[in-house]
């Protein structure tokens, strides 16, 4: 699929991916703005919590029910408390810990964002957002294409999922 091209092979899609130089840098970003509001500054926060890794301060954004899914690494982690002791081991190596906020889309409750990590082997990616009324995150859902990872970091993200 677009985002994960694993689903090919990482041998595969890497001989189908073009040059970054080939392709366009700018698709017109600059005339897109982000919506103020609860999706936004949810966004806002918890990529500075993350860019601080910050696991207890991501954690507390989240509703003590949460569902946090990456896809990449086909990990789907439930309850606050586990998203926590996640992040604790995860932080350091998931590629949108390290990532800067852009083009918010969404309203009242449910939105997104893509994210950009430039210098990062994976660059770019997206978030969905659930918020509850009180604005916690009810649901995160990150997309990113894990063939840009090797295995090895693949394995160790995935494995950092599994509770003791």
């Amino acid at each position: 699929d677009y985002w994960d091209g694993r689903g090919f092979g990482a041998g595969l899609a890497a001989s189908l991916r073009v040059p970054a130089e080939s392709c366009p840098h700018d698709l017109g970003e600059s005339a897109v703005t982000s919506r103020p509001g609860p999706v936004a500054t949810a966004a806002r926060q918890l990529a500075a919590a993350f860019a601080a890794g910050d696991a207890g301060r991501a954690g507390q954004l989240f509703s003590y029910d949460a569902v946090f899914e990456d896809m990449a690494l086909r990990a789907q982690l439930r309850g606050q408390a586990a998203i926590v002791r996640y992040l604790r081991r995860a932080l350091p190596g998931l590629p949108y810990a390290r990532a800067s906020v852009r083009h918010v889309a969404g309203a009242g409750q449910g939105g997104g964002y893509e994210w950009r990590a430039d210098g990062q082997p994976v660059a770019v990616g997206a978030a969905a957002l659930e918020l509850s009324p009180d604005g916690k995150i009810t649901k995160f859902t990150v997309v990113w294409d894990g063939s840009l990872l090797d295995e090895q970091a693949i394995t160790a993200l995935a494995t950092a999922a599994v509770d003791n």
